[in-house]
């Protein structure tokens, strides 16, 4: 399973934690799907919570290598996690958004 957030999630973060802006993180990712058949795997797309279930079946159900992709906005990995699941771990060091250096509370 791919999230693609469309920047360097990690290098973000450390920019922040350092005290820093986050400075030329942003990407323009190829379809990470597309890509996976090009090179002969199987490549499946999962736009929305709605799709997740079927497009993890067709995942565990391929034949060879597969990958799932799921396009995220930058600093959220949250949007195909079900709402019961993101109240039990909300967001926080080391998990879905960058930390302020200050604080443990995720920016927004």
């Amino acid at each position: 399973m791919l999230l693609d957030n469309h920047s360097l999630g990690k290098i973000g973060k450390e920019q922040l934690a350092a005290g820093f802006p986050v400075w030329h993180t942003s990407l323009r990712n190829p379809d990470w799907a597309a890509y996976a058949e090009l090179c002969g795997a199987t490549g499946i797309k999962a736009g929305a919570r709605e799709q997740l279930d079927a497009a993890m079946t067709r995942l565990f159900a391929a034949d060879g290598p597969p990958c799932c992709t799921s396009s995220r906005t930058p600093n959220s990995c949250s949007t195909l996690v079900p709402r019961r699941r993101q109240e039990k771990f909300p967001p926080g060091p080391g998990r879905c958004g960058p930390v302020s250096p200050r604080s443990t509370e995720p920016h927004e």
